[in-house]
Order: structure tokens, then sequence, then C-alpha cells
């Protein structure tokens, strides 16, 4: 079991939580694990994982290391060391490979929400827009201004764009969601709580629900590829 000692001190007491402490809980909520999961897939005490939620302290580099490892992140997107910045900056590694993801891997990848990027034209203007999105029932779902330049949407062909990206290991998948845009007339009907319901960053009102229905899921994905053999006689 790992020693929270060994990182830095630290005090079970709960406080207001960091930058680092809001990833570490948004990643595990994203992936549907629970602090002792992921405490068990890093080899911590719970207590400790729950120290690192919950306390405006720096990790060390090791205890730092497994938790992105058991969340299946790097270390510096917890850090958000990549945040204001566009990605793409690290060269690239010749053992990485781009490969087609099938649809069961493209509906895991989009989860039941995220952020992505909605894709339509209006005459000859191309237009993309940012969203929070939520899956629901197969459809994706999210909420804008009725009046804004997302509402044109509604009885268009879209595509919705979603990405992952790991600057470290320059490694990521991207995928592409097509369908038609329609309004949302049944949020009221929709059964959940409000944590349920797709709710955008921005501040302000969003009443307009839109809901994608997709025709067609495609994705690609930088993996690791296999090691070349190193030549005979090495």
């Amino acid at each position: 079991m790992f020693a929270a000692s060994s990182q830095t001190q630290y005090s079970p007491r709960r406080g207001r939580p960091g930058d680092l402490g809001r990833r570490i809980t948004h990643r595990r909520r994203e992936l549907g694990l629970s602090v002792d999961e992921l405490a068990e897939r890093a080899g911590m005490a719970p207590a400790f994982v729950e120290w690192a939620e919950t306390r405006p302290a720096e990790l060390g580099r090791g205890g730092l290391a497994r938790i992105a490892a058991a969340l299946g992140t790097s270390p510096q997107e917890l850090l958000g060391g990549d945040q204001g910045a566009p990605p793409g900056r690290s060269g690239p590694d010749r053992r990485v490979v781009l490969t087609e993801l099938t649809d069961e891997e493209c509906r895991c990848r989009l989860s039941s929400r995220g952020v992505g990027r909605v894709v339509f034209t209006v005459g000859d203007e191309l237009i993309v827009r940012p969203v929070n999105y939520l899956v629901v029932d197969g459809a994706v779902l999210f909420r804008t201004e009725p009046d804004g330049a997302l509402a044109k949407v509604v009885g268009r062909r879209v595509v919705l764009e979603v990405d992952r990206l790991d600057e470290v290991l320059a490694q990521g998948w991207s995928l592409l969601v097509s369908g038609v845009a329609e309004e949302d007339r049944h949020d009221v009907d929709r059964p959940g709580t409000a944590a349920e319901q797709p709710h955008p960053w921005a501040s302000g009102p969003r009443e307009l629900l839109v809901r994608i229905h997709p025709t067609r899921i495609t994705g690609r994905e930088l993996r690791p590829g296999l090691r070349s053999a190193p030549p005979r006689g090495t």
C-alpha cells in the first residue's frame, strides 16, 4: 500500500480543493470510480486520495504519477500544464500508430457527457461552436440560447467533434458524430435530477434544448504500436 508520508504530510481534515484536486475528482467521476476504487488502482490509502482531492496542496511526483496512471491520463493534464496553449506542441512518437475505432469503441469514448464542437453550415458560412453535451438513450443533448448562433442548427445536419489528447505520450483519439439536430420539447418529462441534465459552463439562460440523433459515429485513435525488434547481434 502506498505510504502517503513518503510524498508529503497531510491532514485528513476536509478543505477547499485546489485545481489539481478538482481535476482528479473530475476525471475519477468521468470514469465512474469511487475514491476507494481509485485508491485500489493506484495502490494508495483511500484517505490519501480523498485528501488529494479536497486539499489545495501539490502532490509529489511519485504520487501524482500513480494517480494519473490509475486515471488513464497524464500528470501534465492533471496539473493543467497545457491550459491556454494549443495542443500538438510535443514531438511525434514513431511507435504510435493511427487506427480506426469500432462503433462500440466510439460510443464508449463518447461517454455519458463531455465537451465537443458542433459543426454546421448556414449558407456559405461554416460555423463551429463548443458545447457541453449529455448522452441520453444514444442521443446527444446540449443547451443553447434561443436566439444564438447554435439555435440555427435545428433542422440541419450537423457534426459533433469530440477528442482527447495526451501531450506527453503524443496519443489521443477523435470522434465525429453525424446526425440531424432537433429541438427537444420533452425536457420537462425527462426523468432524472438536475445533475443529469446538460448544463453549459457559460453562465446565462440556455433555454433551448437540442437533440442530435446520431446516424453515423466514426473515430480514429493514436495508439502505442509494437516496438521494432532490435537489430540482430545487438
